[in-house]
């Protein structure tokens, strides 16, 4: 099981590279101690821009290390005019949310936040830079390194700025993904009590379709062991004595068994599809379950939703059945879940929902859009389908699309358009309303003056 993960984590590695661009003494010790480049793990969070490099001089705080307060950098060209568009900004880890620092970066105009950590002898392949839920809105990518890989790049730094330079350590940052061949295999893992899990599905399910069968798609199954927890939450909630368990955070009320039983309906239903080539009825099922069952998956609704798509409820129940090796599921060991727990051990991304494509776990915010475009760059050649997605900028680079900038454009304008519309018909209304008062106080004072006058004209005349 170690073999597999140290392989794993090998061709993740192999797929980013983080290397010294300047000074040479500096790439030449790191070459020599590192085997030509830096160890990170990459935050999964932000934007990581796959298929592409980041080359940038680095910047240090020594005001606030951490990075938790705003950063007053005065960002220059000095040294290396070429890395300047890309500043990479160093902090190190400790005090506050990785979420914060990064902000803190991109705010201070980096283009590349990296993390030293702050516990020295931690393998970087082990860790993960998680978001605390409030790393929506970051564009930036970010990386965690070594204490030791740190010191380096600090120490040089410090040489720097006692020759009066203020930065002169350049990097570049390679994100790639390996890409062997003309297709591109991606796996989603996932629970099905996982609301964002169901709403990705359904989302991407449009872009999944473009690749048509230039891909090859596996639902993955998340399950936890929880060998040691009481019987009450055993029989509720695992399969296997606590071997394989789950739980709705979504519905409390529903026991981990239902979500569990419905993972391996999922499982089984696109096995049978896919061996009749008919994949895309998957998707339309998830998409049935999303509309009609969201947060109770349970076995009528999912009954429903398997005969939508014309397929035999009774097979799919079967093959649930026949992939225990008991009767008495509560304590069984399930072959399917079993081949799962191997995998997601051995080479899963150990968070979920999570996407794995060629067997390097993606990083970054999951949406539709960044998944699509990571994929396309799986391929060895990418497909018209990604070319000309592109073209049609429906994928956005962080996130909206210029076509959805248009429409919001669009929609304030004639909003405003509205309010002015509406503005004038009441001011004209108003004015009118004035027009009429004036006008009906001139005709009341014309009377007035008039009856004045008459009286006065009686008096003269009896006088």
């Amino acid at each position: 099981m170690k073999i597999s993960f140290l392989i794993c984590c090998l061709i993740i590695l192999a797929a980013s590279k983080l290397t010294v661009y300047n000074p040479q003494k500096l790439k030449k010790k790191v070459d020599k101690e590192n085997g030509g480049s830096i160890k990170f793990s990459i935050a999964n969070f932000g934007h990581t821009p796959y298929g592409h490099s980041i080359i940038g001089n680095v910047w240090y705080s020594e005001e606030d290390k951490s990075g938790c307060e705003e950063l007053k950098m005065n960002i220059t060209a000095e040294g290396d005019p070429d890395a300047y568009p890309s500043p990479i900004v160093l902090v190190e880890r400790g005090n506050c949310t990785f979420v914060k620092k990064v902000r803190n970066v991109e705010h201070a105009g980096g283009s590349l936040a990296i993390i030293i950590d702050d516990k020295p002898g931690e393998m970087m392949d082990h860790i993960i830079m998680v978001d605390d839920g409030t790393g929506a809105g970051i564009n930036i990518p970010s990386m965690l390194i070594s204490t030791k890989d740190g010191e380096l790049l600090k120490n040089q730094l410090s040489l720097c700025k006692e020759e009066g330079t203020k930065s002169c350590v350049s990097l570049i940052a390679t994100f790639d993904l390996p890409h062997p061949d003309d297709r591109v295999e991606y796996d989603f893992w996932y629970s099905s009590s996982s609301d964002q899990a169901i709403d990705f599905l359904v989302d991407f399910d449009r872009f999944n379709q473009k690749f048509k069968k230039d891909v090859l798609f596996t639902p993955r199954i998340v399950t936890w062991p929880c060998l040691n927890c009481d019987d009450e939450f055993k029989t509720n909630n695992c399969f296997g004595n606590g071997k394989y368990c789950a739980f709705n955070l979504e519905n409390p009320l529903n026991n981990g068994k239902e979500v569990l039983y419905e993972n391996l309906r999922e499982k089984c239903l696109y096995s049978k599809l896919k061996n009749q080539g008919k994949e895309q009825d998957w998707w339309n099922y998830m998409h049935y379950v999303h509309a009609n069952c969201r947060h109770d998956i349970n076995q009528d609704c999912s009954k429903n939703g398997i005969e939508s798509i014309g397929v035999d409820f009774s097979s799919i129940d079967t093959c649930v059945e026949e992939s225990f090796i008991g009767d008495d599921h509560g304590k069984s060991v399930n072959q399917i879940l079993d081949i799962e727990n191997k995998d997601w051990n051995t080479n899963g991304p150990h968070i979920f929902p999570a996407i794995v494509i060629n067997k390097v776990a993606y990083r970054g915010f999951l949406t539709p859009e960044n998944i699509f475009q990571a994929i396309c760059e799986g391929f060895k050649n990418a497909p018209k389908e990604c070319k000309s997605v592109r073209h049609n900028e429906e994928v956005p680079t962080n996130g909206i699309s210029i076509r959805t900038t248009i429409i919001v454009i669009a929609a304030i304008l004639v909003c405003n358009l509205i309010l002015l519309m509406l503005y004038r018909r009441y001011h004209k209304k108003e004015m009118q309303s004035e027009v009429k008062m004036a006008a009906h106080s001139a005709v009341s004072q014309y009377f007035a003056i008039r009856n004045s006058e008459r009286e006065l004209e009686s008096q003269d005349l009896s006088t």
